[in-house]
């Protein structure tokens, strides 16, 4: 096994970790394996944003 370094950013802030990988991995294969390592440790989600809708009011 051989050791690749991870490195996750975002403005102000981040962390750095090492990932073993197979000894033979390819490139392919450690890109993996730092994409794993980031959805491992983050997550984000979204939500629609709803159009308000105009109030009907007397005049």
């Amino acid at each position: 096994m051989k050791k690749i370094h991870v490195c996750v950013e975002w403005p102000g802030g981040g962390w750095n970790e090492e990932v073993e990988v197979e000894e033979d991995a390819t490139q392919e294969e450690m890109e993996q394996a730092a994409a794993d390592e980031f959805y491992n440790r983050c997550n984000y989600g979204w939500s629609e944003v709803e159009q308000a809708k105009p109030e009907v009011g007397n005049v």
